[in-house]
């Protein structure tokens, strides 16, 4: 779903670092029912009690965390994941504290049971959308398995740079480790393809992102989309983070790095390039309950008020 878009204004100033972000937001749903879809958990009378304050409340939160990506200045590009819908996205960037950012958004409703999708927003004045692509995940062993696509999107950016970005939000872990290891095989075969058509163009740059449901040293990640810190095809920019026990989700009061960039190596070359080998985690203390794990929204059916069981990643890029 491609928004019309205009050229490039003449007097656009560029901006002196160009932040990408990603960000999990933890079920960033409306308060409406919404047919054929299992979200009754977030309404009013649903198990979450989702109400229109507490609604506002998560908008309000996730735009804080938007705005501390960047002190200086808005990220241009946002991927999100666990988005219900284009309304809900459409409320974060009016939210007063986003509006001027002139965001605009891709997005596509995804076959995922529960409704939640991924998106990308992005920064008008600089990048300009050329095309976009909702990769639906068809796996034959699995072929009641309804899950998140992944959101492929390709525009360029003020200083005529053409990034191909991918938005992605693996199977869970949920049914168990191994259990649902095939899954996240699949899906990173699927990406694997995709990454090397876009890569027969060598100018073409990458930027893959998203919560992927595994660590980088996993098979998924490091064999099947081959991304690591050596001569794989995609610099994995989490990996030295992970090998120091850094992470954007806790289990079992266990760091780890679910949430990752990848890129294409070009990255770390001219034009709009990568200075640092490494992500940063966006780790304010607001963000992290009592030092321990992550200050999210729910715990079963017990409203925290937090922001998200993630917490955001991003990286800058500078010409």
């Amino acid at each position: 779903m491609v928004d019309n878009e205009l050229e490039f204004s003449d007097d656009v100033i560029a901006p002196k670092n160009v932040t990408v972000g990603f960000y999990n937001v933890e079920n960033l749903f409306d308060t409406e029912d919404e047919p054929g879809v299992n979200d009754n958990d977030f309404t009013p009378e649903g198990y979450k009690k989702w109400t229109l304050d507490r609604y506002y409340e998560k908008l309000d939160n996730i735009s804080r965390v938007i705005l501390d990506m960047n002190k200086n200045d808005w990220p241009v590009v946002i991927g999100l994941s666990e988005v219900e819908n284009k309304a809900v996205l459409e409320d974060l960037i009016s939210h007063k504290d986003l509006i001027n950012a002139n965001y605009g958004i891709v997005h596509y409703d995804s076959p995922d049971e529960r409704g939640i999708d991924v998106a990308l927003l992005y920064r008008k004045e600089f990048f300009s959308l050329k095309n976009s692509n909702n990769i639906v995940i068809n796996n034959p062993d699995f072929p009641n398995s309804k899950t998140r696509a992944i959101l492929h999107v390709d525009g360029e950016f003020f200083n005529g740079e053409n990034f191909h970005f991918f938005v992605n939000h693996w199977s869970s872990r949920r049914d168990g480790t191994l259990e649902t290891e095939a899954k996240r095989l699949f899906q990173a075969d699927v990406l694997k393809k995709w990454v090397d058509r876009v890569s027969e163009d060598a100018s073409n740059k990458i930027v893959v992102m998203g919560d992927f449901n595994d660590y980088p040293i996993d098979k998924s990640i490091k064999q099947v989309l081959n991304a690591g810190v050596g001569s794989e095809s995609l610099y994995n920019l989490a990996y030295a983070l992970h090998m120091q026990d850094k992470g954007t989700i806790n289990y079992k009061n266990d760091w780890g790095m679910f949430d990752q960039f990848m890129v294409s190596k070009n990255l770390f070359n001219t034009g709009l390039h990568l200075k640092s080998k490494q992500l940063k985690i966006l780790d304010k203390e607001y963000l992290i309950w009592k030092g321990k794990k992550p200050n999210r929204t729910y715990g079963g059916d017990k409203y925290y008020g937090g922001f998200s069981d993630h917490l955001p990643i991003y990286i800058n890029l500078e010409l």
